[in-house]
Parts: C-alpha cells; structure tokens; sequence
C-alpha cells in the first residue's frame, strides 16, 4: 500500500508552524517554547498543531529528521564507484543545501538540540561512508575504514560548524573544494599557496 500524500493545506500549515518554530528557536531556547508561543506566532490554532506533532520537541525531532533524510538521500544519490567523479561534487551539493537552509541550521547550531543532530548527522556519514569505503577500498581493515571515517565525519562537522558561525564568509563551492583538499591532502593545503 502506497503512503498517503498530504494535500496542500496540510503541507502549508505544517511549513507554516516549522517555520515559526525556527524562528522563535532563534530568538529563546527549545525549553522555553512552548505550543502556544508557537501557534500564536503562527497564528493558527492549538488543536491543529496537535493534528500534526505530540509536542514541541516531536515537532524539532521531525524537523532533524527532515534534514537528516535529504542529506542522506543526497550522499546516497551519490555515485562513489564511479573513480572519475570526485568528492568534490558531492560536498558542492551539501554546501549548497547547507547554505540554501542556513537558517534552520545555524539554530539547530545554536539550540541545546545541537549534540543531537549533529551525532545524527555523524551517524548518517560514518554508516554510509562504511559501506562505501569498503567497495572503494576493499584491502583495508575494518579499524582503518571507521577511524578513517571518525576522522572525516567530525572534521568536516567542526569545520561546518566554524563555518555557519563565522558568517559562511566562504561560498558553498569554497568550502567544498577546501573541504576535498583537506580530506585528499590534509596539512599540505597549508603550504600550497
């Protein structure tokens, strides 16, 4: 049996709340929001939010979840066995969702969700990375691959972290291409200019 499609009003009311959310999560901490601060400033009612989520942070979680399977579906979409296409492309492509988001990501950056969605996401790069790295690099051992993985996932969180702190001075095809260097050459980017 195929999932029910939600119709446009449903769809509307639950971007409509989503984004309300976001921005009330920039302005005070998930705690202190509450379902009326939040239907309020969406100017809809109660019950309709519960039509939709059990409470606020149901609604944060589907919101980690949103983001979580549009990365995943993007890196899983990916075409790692193909020798010729680099990494490059890939990380162009997250950049850009990153920076095309920067809004809810740079709060869920700044929420006290933050350790949660980012071992999400950290989760989501070492379990597909581990299957990747093995049909790429079928000679090595399993320790290697995940301390490899460990390496990458948390360098390349830290450094988007860094990055939506700073502003994202950097475009998204910037930080891709350091980001590629980095993992293909490490501290010898330094010394290349």
């Amino acid at each position: 049996m195929k999932p029910k499609l939600e119709d446009r009003r449903v769809r509307r009311t639950k971007k409509l709340l989503k984004e309300s959310f976001i921005e009330l999560m920039s302005e005070k901490q998930i705690k202190d929001i509450t379902v009326k601060d939040l239907t309020e400033h969406a100017d809809l009612n109660r019950g309709t939010f519960y039509l939709h989520y059990l409470d606020i942070y149901d609604l944060l979680n589907q919101l980690e979840d949103e983001v979580i399977e549009n990365v995943s579906m993007m890196i899983q979409d990916f075409n790692f066995r193909n020798s010729n296409q680099s990494t490059y492309l890939l990380l162009e492509q997250l950049f850009e969702y990153i920076y095309d988001n920067k809004h809810i990501l740079k709060t869920f950056l700044q929420s006290h969700s933050q350790g949660h969605f980012f071992n999400k996401i950290q989760l989501l790069i070492k379990t597909i990375g581990l299957d990747t790295l093995k049909n790429l690099y079928q000679e090595s051992d399993s320790i290697e691959y995940t301390l490899f993985l460990s390496f990458v996932s948390n360098g390349v969180i830290g450094v988007t972290e860094q990055w939506i702190s700073d502003g994202m001075t950097l475009t998204p095809k910037e930080m891709a291409l350091l980001i590629d260097n980095i993992i293909n050459h490490g501290a010898k980017i330094l010394i290349q200019k």
